[in-house]
């Protein structure tokens, strides 16, 4: 089963309106894969101490300028930074074009975040850091977990 996550996103240039949103379109072969580099990572890093972070190219999130939402999905990604379920219609039309995709592992495994540039510029856009556990019911294949922070939880409420 495909999901679709929506998360905020942070410009290095704030009065830019480039990239502000970005959507997460993933299945349980993507969820799999990353269980695997987060699991060769925490290996990594028990060997060596010192290493920050993992990062991979990694074109699963696509980066929008503007996103028609109501009033209660915006109230929940302000909420939240992200939000999975009920989500609004994406425009191609205000699509960010972007290269440099890249999927960061971090904080000995326990955060992923995405980072990019926007085409013929030099803003970098993130996403906001994700955890770990927040995919874990689906990692896991649980129907329920921590429903205050599992995403598939948040959007079965």
């Amino acid at each position: 089963m495909r999901r679709v996550l929506l998360m905020r996103c942070f410009p290095s240039a704030e009065d830019m309106d480039w990239g502000r949103y970005g959507r997460l379109s993933f299945d349980d072969a993507w969820l799999s894969k990353l269980w695997r580099m987060v699991k060769a990572f925490k290996t990594a890093k028990a060997d060596v101490p010192s290493l920050s972070a993992l990062v991979v190219w990694d074109y699963q999130v696509s980066f929008y300028d503007k996103v028609d939402m109501t009033e209660e999905q915006e109230e929940r990604l302000e909420k939240y930074d992200y939000i999975e379920g009920n989500l609004p219609a994406f425009n191609d039309d205000h699509l960010t074009r972007t290269e440099c995709e890249e999927l960061h592992i971090m904080d000995d495994g326990n955060y992923i975040y995405w980072s990019v540039i926007v085409k013929h510029t030099d803003v970098r856009v993130d996403t906001p850091r994700i955890a770990i556990k927040d995919f874990e019911c689906a990692l896991r294949g649980q129907k329920r977990h921590n429903r205050r922070t599992c995403l598939a939880c948040i959007a079965r409420a």
